[in-house]
């Protein structure tokens, strides 16, 4: 539950090129729409 309270612009904050940036959601937690709004790459198992 750590995760939580993250939002796709903390996630950002993370990578030095958060365009770059490749999300690996293994238990389907984050909202998909928000992470690729966010520009991220994101997969989802």
């Amino acid at each position: 539950r750590a995760y939580e309270d993250l939002t796709a612009a903390d996630i950002g904050s993370w990578f030095t090129d958060p365009a770059k940036a490749v999300v690996l959601d293994i238990k389907g937690f984050f909202n998909r729409s928000e992470m690729l709004l966010a520009g991220f790459d994101y997969w989802r198992l």
